[in-house]
Parts: structure tokens; sequence; C-alpha cells
């Protein structure tokens, strides 16, 4: 059996472009839709963002409210926060008290708790190699997809707890199609980013109408370390 070992030295850092604060997964009991409440968050980013300045620490800060079913707030309140800066928390709470809620379906409460994450620098995650360690593909061709979806991978990754490097096997059958990942050293979040960045990528067909398998690494650096 023929095998190909192509590898491709790379080292251009694709930076995440990062919002002082973001919204961090969050919590509703009630008939409040996630995506209302993601709504509501992008309505008021500016809002948000003014409470954040440059010299403002990381962290994360998670507000509690509770509105009836008109949307009126009921209860207000931080339920944790590793902000340590009374003033930011009390800016980001009276954001949060000016937020109008939209009647509810149905006609009742919703109690949310809305995380935030304050972040301090982008992270970057640079390609440095992608490697055909098994069938016959265009290697060329394969890394120039690779580079062309960094952004989704770099914009998909940011905000992970952890640096350092991210190794993948990707899987790809004879017509093109990414059919696997498996992730070599990183955690969930890694695989998860790299289907979602190449799921819709049509790399090349194989040379040899057989499946091939690329190695890729990547160093990521996180903006939470």
């Amino acid at each position: 059996m023929l095998v190909l070992l192509a590898s491709l030295m790379l080292g251009a850092a694709v930076e995440q472009s990062r919002d002082p604060l973001v919204m961090a997964p969050s919590m509703i009991v009630g008939t409040l839709p996630m995506e209302a409440l993601k709504l509501l968050y992008a309505q008021s980013e500016p809002e948000f963002e003014a409470c954040v300045s440059p010299e403002t620490a990381p962290g994360k800060i998670g507000i509690k409210f509770r509105t009836d079913g008109s949307g009126q707030l009921l209860t207000l309140n931080v339920v944790s926060s590793t902000l340590n800066d009374p003033e930011l928390e009390s800016c980001l709470l009276r954001v949060v008290h000016a937020i109008q809620v939209p009647p509810l379906p149905g006609g009742g409460g919703v109690i949310v708790t809305w995380n935030l994450k304050i972040n301090s620098t982008p992270s970057s995650l640079t390609l440095d190699t992608a490697t055909v360690t098994k069938g016959q593909t265009d290697q060329a061709r394969v890394t120039e997809l690779l580079l062309e979806q960094d952004q989704v991978l770099a914009s998909c990754m940011d905000g992970a707890p952890y640096s350092g490097t991210l190794t993948a096997d990707l899987k790809i059958d004879a017509l093109g199609h990414l059919v696997k990942v498996k992730n070599q050293r990183e955690g969930v979040q890694g695989a998860f980013c790299l289907k979602r960045a190449y799921a819709d990528v049509y790399f090349p067909r194989t040379k040899d109408g057989k499946s091939a398998t690329v190695r890729v690494v990547y160093q990521f650096e996180s903006g939470l370390d």
C-alpha cells in the first residue's frame, strides 16, 4: 500500500478579534427562548461594553433576574462573580435592569441566570503543520482549504479555557467529504470546533479512490489564561 507522507510547515497566526465582554452559556427557567436572550444581549451590547475599560481584568459574572409574564422585572442580583470590581458589577446590573424583556408565551414568569464573560486579550490560532498520513490527495489544495477556514475555527475556539497544541486527524472520504475528526490530545471543544469549521468544506477527491487522513497541528493561545 502506498502511503503519502507530505507535510507543510505554516506559521501565520489568526488572531480572533475579541469583544471586551461576551455572553457565556446561560440558564433559563421558563418560556423565554435562548435565542430571545441572545437578542436582548445583542441589542444592549454597546451598553454592556461601555462598562468595561481596557484596564478591566478578565473574569466572569452571573446575574440572576426574575420577571412576571408581562416581562416586568421582579428581582435582580449577582449570584456569582470573579470580577472583584463592585463598580463594574453595579454598571452591568444597571444595564440588565434597563432591558425590557418581551411578554412571555403562556403568560408565565421566567428566571434567568445570565452569565457574562469579560476578556482582556484576544486568542490566537496558528496552523503549524498539515500532514497527509494516509492515502493520496492534493496536499497543496487541502492546506489551502484548511487555511481558508482558520477564522471559523478561531472563532469557535475563542473562549476555550486552555492554551497549547491542538492535534487531530481529519479523515476524508474518496469524494472529499470530512467523515471523522479524531483528536490526539485535546478535549471535546477542539473536536467540535474542527468538525464545525470543516463540515461543509469539499476537499479534493482522493487520487486512489480511497479515504485519506490529514493530521493537523494547531497552536492555540487562549485569551482567558
